[in-house]
C-alpha cells in the first residue's frame, strides 16, 4: 500500500487567484515571445534572445502553478 498523503482544501477565491495568475504567466511569456520576435525582426538576436529566456522563465512560472495546484509535484 502507498502512502496517502492529505490534501488541502482551497476556497473558490484562492483558486480563482491562482488560476488567474497562470494567466498572467502565460501572458507575460507571450509578450516576451513577441518583443523576442521584434528583436530578431531587427537584427537584433542578443536582445532576441534575452526576450526568449524571459518567456521561458514566464512559461516555467505558469507550469509550477499547474504543477502544485493540482497535485502533479508529489509525484516527482
Amino acid at each position: 500500500m502507498g502512502v496517502r498523503i492529505p490534501q488541502m482544501v482551497a476556497s473558490q477565491k484562492i483558486i480563482t487567484a491562482i488560476n488567474e495568475q497562470i494567466g498572467n504567466e502565460f501572458s507575460a511569456m507571450l509578450q516576451y515571445y513577441a518583443i523576442g520576435a521584434y528583436f530578431a525582426a531587427q537584427a537584433l538576436p542578443e536582445l532576441s534572445a534575452h526576450f526568449d529566456v524571459q518567456a521561458e522563465e514566464e512559461k516555467g512560472h505558469a507550469l509550477r502553478f499547474i504543477a502544485r495546484s493540482t497535485g502533479a509535484f508529489r509525484s516527482r
